[in-house]
């Protein structure tokens, strides 16, 4: 029973810390957009994806072998649980200092950027002291209460600090100074803990450090080259376009990503039950989930993908403002990401990772991130941050079509094709009605955000029904057996 609880509680605690890494976003979105302008928030956006290369780096991996390694001797005494952690720490210490060392190098030669060195080195605090952020050690040990109870306070804080100190277009360095104080203040927070419980131990195994950085080699690479995939784009518009062109791709950007968030969220709460299943042995209940699963999400994401398409304009000019007009194709453009993407976690989270299929899909990645950097060196220069969306969702489809045929051979699936035409008919005629509707009655941008969304969701949902779609009937039959 205890256990039971233990579960529950965590699964609650989780479910509020990603709720709020969503909704602290859409508070902090339209205002820091609004308030520093494309230019401002475009050099933030710029800066923080060159960062981020770094901060991968210094981390190395140990966000995932860490908390494997502690979650493996949380039941085995304390002794051993503090000498496992004591290792991992001095080990990221090292490579903190390693990737600052290699900061310092790029900020200090590369003439390009010398505008933005000061932004850069007080971001790359960051870099240096990441050996801080010690989270992977309360995910181990499954402490799910302390981080999000951390991480709702420090939001808090930076919610509070952003609108007393960011007020006009110039204050993008005071934006950095509170990401670095939210930053000390989050990962100190959590260091008082580690201290309090005496978990450090200075008597630190040298061999063992050297087995932790062997270890995690593997999985640096992975997460290296999936952070090098996905902010690529960012950095090339910035080296060739500037800042501006970065903010305005950032807006774009960031809708996708706030609506992907979601879905992630409902395929990842999925991800466990599987897992169990395959130590089971459990095929058939396998793929009846992975069946459910995947026509379930794409019943939420293929209308979600053609909305934010036909509410571009609106949700620009509401939540970012007629400065960032100029985003208007490219977000338009890459709404169907939100489709392709799905696809994609689907088949990693469900089918890839629990059957631990991770190194089969670094040839994916690498072909992935060849054709991004390429397409965009080509239609960058040609197009803009248009031809940067456009090299987004070719890239994002090839790893998706290269997803799909992989997941094949390793699980038996079938896909409803006729369900999915179903979805794709009845998003298309939903916005085919709201434009007209949009037409017809002129409402300001807001009013159409309220009055479109929910109407939308009602217009597909009822075509669906009148197709009747098998999938949306017996998940109405779900619903109505548990009320």
């Amino acid at each position: 029973m205890e256990k039971s609880n233990s579960l529950k509680k965590n699964i609650i605690y989780n479910l509020v810390y990603t709720s709020t890494n969503i909704l602290f976003p859409m508070i902090t979105f339209p205002y820091l957009s609004r308030t520093l302008g494309p230019e401002g928030y475009g050099i933030i956006n710029f800066s923080l994806s060159i960062i981020g290369y770094f901060i991968v780096f210094s981390q190395f991996g140990i966000y995932i072998y860490g908390t494997r390694q502690i979650s493996k001797k949380k039941n085995k005494g304390k002794q051993g649980l503090k000498s496992v952690f004591s290792n991992l720490f001095i080990t990221n210490i090292f490579l903190s200092f390693c990737s600052f060392l290699l900061l310092f190098i790029y900020i200090y030669f590369d003439s390009s950027i010398s505008d933005y060195k000061l932004i850069l080195y007080i971001l790359g605090m960051q870099v240096l002291f990441q050996f801080l952020k010690v989270d992977w050690f309360f995910k181990g040990m499954e402490e799910f209460d302390k981080i999000t109870k951390i991480s709702i306070a420090t939001r808090t804080i930076n919610l509070i600090l952003i609108f007393i100190f960011i007020n006009n277009k110039t204050d993008y360095l005071n934006y950095a100074v509170i990401i670095l104080f939210i930053f000390f203040l989050n990962n100190m927070i959590m260091i008082y803990y580690i201290f309090k419980d005496n978990l450090f131990n200075l008597e630190v195994n040298i061999d063992k450090v050297m087995f932790n950085l062997k270890s995690m080699t593997f999985i640096a690479f992975m997460v290296i080259t999936t952070k090098i995939y996905i902010s690529i784009d960012s950095v090339m518009i910035g080296y060739i376009l500037g800042p501006t062109q970065v903010g305005l791709y950032s807006v774009a950007m960031k809708f996708n990503k706030l609506v992907l968030s979601i879905i992630s969220s409902i395929s990842l709460v999925i991800f466990p039950k599987i897992s169990s299943l395959l130590e089971s042995n459990e095929k058939n209940k396998i793929n009846k989930i992975l069946n459910k699963s995947l026509h379930g999400i794409l019943l939420i994401a293929i209308p979600s993908s053609f909305g934010l398409f036909i509410l571009t304009e609106d949700l620009i000019l509401v939540f970012s403002g007629i400065d960032y007009i100029d985003s208007l194709l490219t977000m338009r453009i890459m709404s169907f990401l939100i489709i392709i993407i799905t696809v994609s976690t689907i088949i990693l989270n469900q089918i890839i990772y629990p059957r631990g299929l991770e190194k089969k899909t670094i040839k994916m990645r690498w072909i992935g991130l060849v054709t991004n950097v390429i397409l965009n060196f080509l239609l960058i220069n040609k197009l803009g941050i248009v031809g940067a969306g456009i090299a987004s969702v070719i890239t994002e489809f090839i790893v998706m079509i290269q997803l799909f045929f992989f997941s094949r051979s390793v699980a038996d699936f079938a896909v409803n094709m006729s369900s999915i035409f179903k979805y794709i008919v009845s998003s298309l005629v939903m916005i085919i009605i709201i434009n007209l509707l949009n037409n017809i009655f002129e409402l300001s941008h807001i009013l159409n955000i309220i009055t479109f969304i929910p109407l939308g969701a009602f217009i597909y949902f009822i075509l669906l029904y009148l197709l009747k779609d098998e999938f949306l009937f017996e998940l109405t039959i779900n619903i109505k057996e548990r009320i």
